[in-house]
This record gives C-alpha cells, structure tokens and sequence, in this order.
C-alpha cells in the first residue's frame, strides 16, 4: 500500500489533489478521496470529488485480480446512468495494481440508511425506481451485476440510489464469451444470490433480479433473507428447496409487494417478473398485471383460491375466486401458524394450522365475499379439504 507522501503525489502527476487519505475500509480496497485541481473533459470540471480505490497487496496477488480491475474500468466506458456508480480511469501507481479513479458518492450504504433514517414508502419507493433505472441500463448494456446487495448500493443525501462495486460484472458478448463466470470466482454473498448460482449455472439477467428482490426485501422489512438462518453452510439447502417468504409487510407498505417480492425470489426464473414489470407494479401495485399473474400461478399450485383481504374483525373474508362462480358454497380457510419460541416451556411450541369454515354470501366482478361461520387450531397435520381458500 502507498503511503499518504506516496500517494498524493502520484495523483497530483495526475491532477488529482489528496483531499482524504483511508476514509474507507473494504476487504479488498482502501477508498481515498481526491479533488480535480482543473477541469478534466472526460470527468468534470475543477474541485469535482473522486473516489481513488487502492486495492490491498494480498487481493492483487489472487489470480485475474489485475484483469478484473481493468474490466470494472471497461463497464464504466458502457454504462452511464446517474444510478451506477460513474468509473472514469485507472492511474499506474507504481505498484502492482493500478489506482481506481471514480465517482465520490456522498451518501450511505442502504442498510446505514435505512437504519438511520427510517424511510417511508414513498422514500423506499424512490430507491426501488432508481435501482430499476441502474440495472436497466445495466442490463440494456448487455451487463449482469452478479453482487446486488445492501452494501453493494449506496444512497445519496437526496435519496437516491446508487449500484457500486463492478468488479464482478459479466458482459455478455455475442458469442457469451465472458469474463470470471465460474462459481469459484464469485465473490458475492449467497444470502443474496439465486438458486442457480448455488447449483453453479452460468449467470442470467433473472438472477440480477431475484438479487435486487432479496435487497428491497431487507429494506422494506429490515430483515434478512433468510433471517432465521444464522449457520451460513446451511443457507445454500434453504435457498435451493424453500425460497425466502415474505409474510406481512409493514404497515404503509401496499400489501401487494409481499407477492411481488416472493415472486421476483422464485426459485423459477421464468416466474420472476422483467424489470418493466416490476416498475408497472410500483406504479400501481393494485392493478399490475405481474400481481395477476403471480396470484394465478400460485392458485394453480395450491388448487385454491387465493383470499386477499379479511374484514371485520375476521368476521368477514373475500377471495379472488379467478372470475368464476363457484358450485360450492362452503370451504375452509387454512392459514400456517409456525412454531413459536415460548419462554415458559423452555423451547419452541408444536407448529399448527389456524382452520376457519366460511360460507360464499355473494359474488362481484369475480371476488368472493365469504362469512365465516367458526374458527378452530388444528395441531399437527389437519385433515385433507377438497375444496378450500389459502393465503388468509
């Protein structure tokens, strides 16, 4: 590593006065700042604020590690978007591994932030729109991001976010011909990651998705993926046979996101929704047509019908009953309770199914109005119901 003499002089033979030395500490980099000393055609005008990234001695002795720095400089030739991280020039050190000139992002980490500032909806929804247009372009640029997470995306003073850290990008070439795609060569986190890199398939542009999913998942609930798993070696087995369940969001939030979010985390690709569908959903979440056909996929699995809103102090259920009327008038609604933590029994309770038997009163524009005439907790395994509503 250089030191501060060091390294303010070679980025003054550059036009770059030191303005900080090692105000970041990462695994692989330092961060310093610098400050244009005249204005630069290609990066700004004077006193513009630069990140410098100097990579530490032990990674650039890992094998590619040069070459890996010298793509992260080639994505930001392609990519320019406001929401990713601008990359401007490497700087020969003198060393081993160049010098990494980018943007200075005043901001926060996302998981910082949402601690910090507790964001609203409104706030939440503006980094979810801006994400969108990072990855977009991203993807529009034939660029796969590979290592979307909390930490990987900052957010500005002013709300916006933003999409760091290119140096495990993939750009897909006519002939996919691409740069460290191997499953041993990731050097993201696997909480974050789609089942497919666990099984080790080339990456896809579905992945980035589900990526981004499992982010705005811990920003809207402030929970991890995953949360309960605290054994890393055990994630991959949840990852490939579970899939993250998204539950009950906050309240504020519209409840349709918990069904795009489970959705865009489908162990399926082709389940997950397009990033345009995703923004149509955050425009309108009760009426993106992404929402129906998730609902619809999920009723073909279950062999249900998906309940969306109870009322009336559960006095009341309505269900989207897929436009039809149906013969039957009385069905069941089965909701999974799971095991709780109980202090007075020194470990967890048996996990249940809270069973209510409701009675179809009326139907309008395809939804069910149901009363509910009785509840019961069923332990164990319930009997088996012909017919019946989910989801409640």
């Amino acid at each position: 590593m250089l030191t501060r003499e060091e390294l303010a002089l070679v980025l003054m033979a550059n036009g770059i006065e030191l303005d900080g030395f090692a105000i970041g500490n990462g695994g692989s980099a330092v961060v310093h700042r610098g400050r244009l000393v005249a204005d630069h055609k290609d990066i700004g005008p004077e006193h513009t604020l630069l990140a410098i990234k100097e990579y530490k001695d032990d990674i650039v002795q890992k094998s590619e590690q040069i070459e890996r720095i010298r793509h992260e400089v080639e994505v930001g030739k392609i990519v320019k978007n406001p929401n990713v991280v601008a990359i401007h020039t490497l700087i020969d050190s003198g060393r081993t591994a160049p010098l990494l000139v980018m943007e200075w992002v005043s901001g926060q980490p996302l998981d910082e932030w949402v601690r910090a500032s507790d964001p609203d909806w409104s706030a939440l929804r503006k980094v979810a729109l801006g994400l969108l247009q990072g990855l977009g372009a991203l993807h529009t640029a034939k660029v796969k991001h590979r290592d979307l997470k909390p930490a990987n995306i900052f957010v500005r003073d002013g709300g916006e976010p933003v999409i760091m850290d290119m140096g495990v990008v993939e750009i897909a070439s006519n002939d996919e011909s691409t740069l460290h795609t191997r499953v041993g060569d990731f050097i993201g986190t696997v909480r974050y990651a789609a089942p497919q890199f666990i099984l080790g398939e080339a990456f896809d542009f579905a992945d980035d998705v589900y990526s981004l999913a499992a982010t705005l998942f811990q920003a809207i609930t402030r929970k991890e993926v995953f949360d309960s798993v605290d054994r890393k070696p055990l994630l991959p087995h949840y990852i490939l046979t579970q899939g993250p369940k998204v539950g009950e969001v906050p309240s504020g939030i519209p409840p349709q996101i918990s069904v795009l979010l489970e959705g865009a985390m489908h162990r399926d690709r082709a389940r997950r929704p397009s990033l345009a569908e995703i923004q149509a959903f955050l425009d309108s979440p009760e009426t993106a047509s992404y929402l129906q056909r998730e609902l619809d996929a999920r009723n073909r699995e279950k062999r249900g019908y998906q309940v969306i809103s109870v009322r009336d102090n559960g006095a009341s259920v309505y269900a989207d009953m897929r436009g039809a009327e149906p013969r039957e008038r009385s069905f069941a609604v089965i909701r999974e309770l799971p095991a709780l933590q109980v202090p007075s029994l020194g470990g967890l309770s048996k996990p249940e199914k809270w069973i209510a038997d409701v009675e179809l009163k009326h139907m309008q524009n395809g939804i069910g109005h149901f009363a509910v005439k009785g509840k019961r907790w069923v332990p164990g395994n319930p009997p088996a119901f012909a017919s019946g509503l989910t989801g409640c």
